[in-house]
Parts: C-alpha cells; structure tokens; sequence
C-alpha cells in the first residue's frame, strides 16, 4: 500500500528502524494510556508485534535537525493570515517519582501530584517552544523540545529560541515572532539572552516583582549618588505612577479590556556575571536600539535619542572643562568627586556608544553640575 506524503516525510527523519518508529509514534499519539510500552504494540496503529517495538527503541535512530526542520515547515495553519507569528515557551515534567535509578532526575512543580504535602515531584523536565495563534481554539504546533539538565537554569531557553530563528526562512524572517514566557523566567536574563536577535517577548511577571525609577533631583555633595529612583510594587496599585501608555477597549469575548504601559523602569539584578566582586551591580534597561535608530533617521538639534557622535565629543570636553576646573581649585572637592564620578561614566559610556537613556541621564547630571558651579562662583564673588 502507498505511503501518505506525510509518513514518507516523517520516515525520513528516522534513520534506522524507520517504519517500526512511525507506528510506534502513531500509538503514542492514538492510545489514552499505556502503564508500560508493550501496552502500546496493542494499539490498532500499531500493525507490528511487540518485538518491533523495542527493537526500534534499542536499535532506532531519529535525526533531530530533520525532524525539527520538517516541523518549522509545517507551522499552524490559523496563524498564516498576516499576523506575526506567536510562540509559546515552557517547561512541562514527566513525574519520575518511583524511578530511583533514573539519571538526572530534578525537583520540578506539578499541579495535580504531590510529594509530603508539596506539589513538587522527582522528573524529567522538557522544555517546549509550541506556535499559538489568536484563534479561540486548543490547535498548537510544536516546534522543539529539549530535556532540561536539573542543574541547567530554565532560562537556558534563550538558546532554543536563537536555534529556532536560525531555522526560520528568508521569508519568515522579515516578519518578526513574539516570543510568550511564564512566570518562572526571568525577563532580564531573557532580554540579554535574545540580545540583537529580530525577535519580541513578553514574560508573565509574578506579583510580588519590583522595578525601579531613574533617581531624581541634585545628587548628593558627598558619598555615592543614588542608583535607583521611585519603587514600582507590582502588587502595591499605590506605588504606580501615571501610565507611559494606556489603551482601553471593549471585546466580544472578553468584555472591557485596559492595558496599561509603563517605560523607564529597571529591576536590581541580584544573579549577574561580576556578583561577589564588590563592583556595582548592572542596571538592565530595555533595549531601545531600534528607536534609536528611528529618531536618529529624523535628525534635528540633537538627533532624538539617537544623537552623532560629535555630540559625544562635545560631552566629553564639557566633562574635561569640570575636571580642570576642579583641578584648579574654583570647585570644592564634594562637587569636584561627583563631577569625577560622572566624567568616568562618561567615559565607560562613550565606549560602549552610550544608550539613549544613559546619554539623556548624564546630559542632565551635567546641566545641574554646571548650575552648582555657578551658584558656588557666584556665593564667593559676593563674599569677596
């Protein structure tokens, strides 16, 4: 009997015992339940006898890079009218509980099983990138899957994503994916680990998370300046300020819907590279490349966000100008250390092309550094 085109696509990724493989996968996906693998030879799509079965487990060979590419080519077909392509990324468990001798078995969260009065179980974790669409129905398309070490960090699924964008055709690629992340990964190890790649994400924040403001007003004449502004309390509505952005409307499914926006804040990143080294702790912002570009395309005075690099030098010689100044002793030396701090910012900016809110942070710094100098020349021509 002829094969259907999709079985002699499939056999294709499975290098040796090929046939035996198929039908083993057609049981998987047909049988309710099977409490061991010879239960599924009895399934009717399995035609072959229970031999077969674990001689394609033994013997068998599936070709990973094939299978994944026949699967990238079949994507899901509610989501090919035009809209961008939408991803879902988690983590899903096999319980392993009575499997003692079963390697590299991790501590995992189960929603119905539990362990001593704890929804947590010994299993195999599997980490699963599944295309979803906007369509009101349960259809998703697997795209990977890949067994989590349990002493690899789940936000090693930055490394999955990349693999999938570099599977993706020409084509699919002027559109650019997003990317939909659970509560169990973190955002900003997601944002550095998918940095410069044509990609958006959107991770689900747990309630008790904490972003902070730029600090505002005249730094302090002595000691360190302040790092961190206004705390923004996700489970704390009075802490929130005015919305960057709002949007309200009514839909059909879901009745009246508000989203609401918030732009310029950052979180304290406790797991970073140069943790236990006594340096600063980083400040993650999110990536504006692209509307710096944008603003920089338009031009004007400054270039919007995305200023020249002259405007840099010009910047770096206001800073000199303050450190002979200081030097020289027309400042004092409580302003001449801020003014030190920020020349050395300056200078680590300038080399990495300073982002756009970092260029707007100093510019300002600046400007109110200046109007103390003036304030202070001024107090001494009066005393004088």
């Amino acid at each position: 009997m002829p094969c259907a085109p999709s079985e002699t696509r499939s056999n294709r990724c499975f290098e040796r015992r090929a046939d035996a493989l198929f039908e083993l996968g057609d049981a998987i996906l047909t049988a309710e339940a099977a409490a061991s693998p010879v239960h599924l030879s009895l399934e009717p799509s399995h035609r072959r006898g229970w031999g077969s079965l674990y001689a394609a487990l033994n013997r068998g060979r599936i070709d990973a890079a094939a299978l994944r590419g026949l699967l990238d080519r079949h994507p899901l077909a509610a989501a090919t009218g035009g809209e961008p392509p939408v991803y879902a990324v988690d983590v899903s468990v096999w319980p392993r509980c009575d499997a003692e001798s079963s390697p590299e078995r991790g501590y995992y969260y189960h929603p119905s099983r539990h362990s001593a009065g704890q929804p947590i179980v010994a299993s195999w974790a599997y980490q699963w990138i599944a295309q979803i669409g906007f369509v009101r129905e349960s259809w998703t398309a697997p795209m990977d899957a890949q067994r989590v070490h349990p002493m690899q960090n789940a936000n090693a699924a930055a490394d999955q994503v990349k693999a999938l964008l570099d599977r993706s055709s020409p084509e699919e690629a002027v559109v650019v994916p997003l990317f939909v992340f659970d509560a169990g990964y973190d955002p900003v190890r997601v944002q550095q680990g998918l940095e410069g790649r044509q990609c958006q994400i959107l991770v689900r924040l747990r309630a008790g998370r904490c972003f902070y403001a730029d600090p505002t007003g005249l730094p302090a004449p002595t000691g360190r300046s302040r790092r961190h502004g206004r705390k923004f309390d996700c489970k704390d509505p009075a802490s929130w300020p005015e919305p960057s952005a709002e949007h309200a409307c009514e839909d059909g499914g879901y009745g009246k819907v508000r989203v609401r926006a918030w732009a310029g804040l950052h979180p304290k990143v406790q797991a970073h590279a140069g943790r236990g080294s006594r340096g600063p702790t980083p400040i993650v912002r999110p990536d504006y490349s692209q509307e710096r570009q944008r603003h920089a395309s338009k031009g004007g005075k400054r270039g919007g966000r995305g200023r020249p690099s002259s405007e840099l030098a010009r910047l770096q010689e206001r800073f000199e100008e303050l450190a002979e100044q200081v030097l020289s002793g027309e400042v004092e030396r409580g302003v001449g250390a801020v003014a030190a701090q920020l020349l050395n910012g300056a200078r680590a900016c300038t080399a990495t092309r300073l982002k756009a809110i970092e260029q707007e942070d100093i510019l300002a710094r600046v400007e109110e550094l200046e109007s103390i100098v003036e304030h202070q020349n001024e107090y001494r021509r009066q005393a004088w």
